[in-house]
């Protein structure tokens, strides 16, 4: 669970592909102000959470063209 985020930190020999998946996920989150959560029991399941910041924005109407 340490290196779960680290690049190439959740290679598994069984396991095709990069292992930069998690690591660009958290680095995208991150630069979008949020952050990342994981929680994991064995034999039962893992979770992750993402949580993003939302600000409330004043959105003004604009006209219809005809």
């Amino acid at each position: 669970m340490k290196q779960i985020f680290d690049m190439y930190g959740q290679l598994n020999q069984d396991v095709e592909g990069h292992g930069i998946g998690l690591y660009l996920a958290k680095k995208i989150v991150n630069a979008a102000g949020g952050n990342i959560v994981v929680a994991s029991e064995p034999g039962i399941g893992t979770t992750f959470s993402i949580y993003i910041k939302m600000e409330a924005e004043k959105i003004t109407p604009t006209p219809f063209l005809n």
